[in-house]
């Protein structure tokens, strides 16, 4: 009882905790969304206000300005912007020559397409350089001597250039007016829409946040609201592009049309999705603002975060074309091929993706101005940060490793794969299947010793990194093994023959074997067993120990014999000749010469029985082919002996009634009766097989 009594108030006093805990949480909503409450009120209090204050601000600009006249500055400004464009477009006809060959050119691999485009930026980026660098050479000029005019003539220049720059980058990978240079999927309506947006997004953004710095220092004060209206328009203005061309951007996160479906529905919901952060993200500046945390935010590293988080999508979309380019695949390459090709790029987009994972993880903390290594030495200590960041490179080394032992493994298991036809959905008919290679065979055992050993080894670097002594664990391992090798014996003697068996190259996978009583294709191998699959459906599961020996029908050829019953006027040399010819008709059939190891003959009689001659013809033919074969040639044989007028014998049993007194007077149903028990019999000692087995 005082046992239950004690877990009663243990249960008490967590409940409290935890409602505790739940009131503190939502008490900290409640107070984030009253000062947010609070700060949009006092903004749209002191809304009224701002015209009267950009006055002021304007009066104490022309105050530090002197007796300059105004139009001077207003002239310097003309003449900067006009200056720049126009060396901008002295620039655009020195290079556009260049700029047509560079759009005429066609890449001929990875390394000339980089190039290409890389020049093609180049070659944009110099309109820019040359409006950037008359424009703010003629502002230095003009305004040199004057601070206010010289500083705001400055940021008119810097704030076109970088709209100029949003604009350049939008044009280069949408290109809306030359829809063969454009870089992702989008309609020609969409990439129009988009560039504009983005301009007008990026000028916002400059001259807004510009102009409203520039009222700071010119006497605008702090609280006065403006930078609300800024904030609110620049993250609205995203926000809508989002929702107004969210047709091409669901083109755009698509791609070319590759993707599974679960990725064309998440393109569908990614405009709403980025709405989300976008909203988000202005929430986040204005907890920041309300809760007096201004200083230590951090404008332009969120504002790039966000962008590198709406940007991720794309960076999907890239890797596949990125891989592609960096491994083509051969168009005139065979199935087994193009499968591996297939399987190559599937491993190197699961690298891509991790590196693109990792890149943009320190790319967001450099945006904070976060030092992992300093983040880890403050919680953890230097020495155990230290090692936090070689267990982090061990674990990526391994990663690597292990896809790229995926990537040999799974090309070679697509080969066979193809190879033996379960792509395509293959059935084998009948027994003797032409099996995979050996490499193919050994391939899954090699990939799994090779996991495991990644994994083993991964681990006792990372416990030897962390300072514990591994030497204990490798000893205790080794004895743990010698245990197990002396209790487990006939487990060792399993491993040791599978090794053994596949050293000798035994059997292979697909390949058609017998053991004993038990018969199919191999299936699957295990370190200790493997799996046969019998023609019929059965499943058989043999340990490599109780492998005594074996039978192997799937190495190199087959001779396939095939009896035909004929009657006893056929002309049985005028049949050979027939057969010959035949055989000799096959080999020129495009479709089946390549089967043919040997061509089709016969054998002559090997069988008279009471009611025909048995005449046996063979081929010989690669395991697995044996049964097409079969086919074309009982079809083929069918209309030789019926052009040729050769008939095949029906099987006849002549049943005699002994002329004994008690049979006479027997009804002529008792006497077929009798007449077909004794047909049967005869039957089914001569076609079933014996008693305990299988004939092939």
């Amino acid at each position: 009882m005082l046992l239950e009594e004690l877990d009663k108030k243990a249960a008490e006093r967590e409940a409290e905790l935890r409602l505790l805990k739940d009131e503190e949480f939502f008490d900290v909503l409640g107070g984030w969304a009253q000062s947010i409450g609070e700060l949009w009120l006092d903004t749209f209090i002191a809304t009224p206000k701002i015209p009267g204050q950009i006055v002021d601000a304007l009066g104490t600009f022309q105050k530090r300005r002197g007796d300059r006249p105004l139009w001077i500055f207003f002239a310097s400004v003309l003449a900067s912007i006009a200056g720049g464009l126009a060396a901008g477009k002295l620039a655009g006809r020195l290079v556009r020559r260049h700029e047509e060959k560079v759009f005429q050119a066609q890449p001929r691999s990875l390394g000339h397409w980089i190039k290409l485009l890389a020049l093609r930026f180049f070659l944009q980026s110099v309109r820019l350089m040359a409006f950037t660098a008359v424009g703010l050479l003629i502002n230095r000029l003009i305004n040199k001597g004057v601070p206010p005019d010289l500083m705001t003539g400055r940021f008119l220049v810097e704030a076109s250039a970088y709209t100029i720059l949003a604009g350049m980058v939008a044009g280069f990978v949408l290109a809306p007016v030359r829809s063969e240079l454009r870089l992702c999927s989008v309609d020609d309506a969409s990439a129009r829409f988009l560039t504009y947006r983005i301009m007008m997004i990026f000028g916002w953004s400059t001259f807004g946040i510009g102009f409203l710095i520039w009222c700071y220092v010119f006497g605008l004060p702090p609280g006065a609201g403006m930078g609300f209206w800024v904030s609110l328009i620049f993250y609205g203005l995203i926000a809508l592009t989002l929702w107004q061309g969210r047709r091409g951007i669901t083109s755009m996160v698509i791609g070319d049309g590759q993707s599974g479906p679960r990725w064309e529905q998440f393109a569908q919901a990614w405009p709403k999705i980025a709405m989300g952060i976008v909203m988000g993200n202005w929430l986040i500046v204005q907890l920041f603002v309300a809760t007096g945390h201004q200083q230590s935010l951090s404008l332009a590293a969120l504002n790039m975060t966000m962008i590198v988080i709406l940007t991720l999508p794309m960076f999907e979309v890239a890797l596949p074309a990125l891989v592609r380019a960096i491994w083509p695949g051969d168009p005139d390459a065979n199935d087994g091929l193009r499968a591996a090709h297939t399987e190559t790029q599937a491993g190197l987009m699961r690298i891509s993706r991790i590196q693109v994972t990792v890149v943009t993880l320190f790319l967001l903390a450099g945006l904070r101005g976060l030092n992992l290594y300093d983040v880890a030495s403050q919680g953890v200590g230097a020495l155990f940060a230290g090692a936090l960041i070689e267990i982090f490179v061990m674990g990526m080394v391994a990663f690597g490793l292990w896809e790229l032992m995926n990537i040999v493994a799974d090309r070679q298991m697509a080969i066979e794969r193809v190879t033996l036809g379960a792509d395509e959905g293959e059935e084998q008919e009948g027994e003797g299947g032409q099996g995979g290679t050996r490499l193919g065979t050994l391939m899954p055992l090699v990939r799994g010793a090779v996991r495991v050993a990644i994994l083993l080894l991964t681990i006792l670097a990372i416990l030897g990194q962390l300072g514990i002594n591994i030497t204990p664990l490798l000893a205790g391992a080794g004895v743990i093994g010698l245990a197990i090798s002396f209790g487990a014996q006939a487990l060792m003697r399993d491993v040791l023959s599978g090794i053994f068996f596949l050293i000798d190259d035994a059997f292979r996978k697909g390949e058609y074997i017998e053991l004993g009583e038990v018969r199919g294709s191999v299936e699957s191998i295990s370190i200790r067993s493997m799996q046969l699959r019998h023609h019929k459906g059965p499943l058989h599961t043999i340990p490599f120990g109780e492998i005594k020996y074996l039978t192997n029908y799937s190495r190199d050829w087959v001779i396939m014999k095939l009896p035909l019953r004929v009657t006893y006027d056929t002309d049985v040399e005028k049949l050979r000749k027939l057969i010959k010819k035949l055989g000799q008709d096959l080999l020129v059939d495009p479709e089946l010469v390549p089967k043919f190891l040997a061509p089709l003959k016969s054998q002559g009689v090997i069988q008279m029985e009471d009611s025909a001659m048995i005449v046996r013809i063979k081929f010989m033919t690669k395991p697995g082919d044996q049964w097409t074969l079969r086919t074309k040639v009982f079809a083929r044989i069918r209309e030789l002996f019926e052009r040729e007028g050769i008939k095949f014998a029906h099987r006849e049993v002549t049943v005699h009634i002994a002329n004994d007194p008690k049979s006479e007077g027997m009804p002529v149903e008792a006497q077929q009766v009798a007449a077909s028990a004794a047909a049967r019999a005869i039957y089914e000692d001569e076609t079933l097989p014996p008693k305990g087995g299988e004939t092939r």
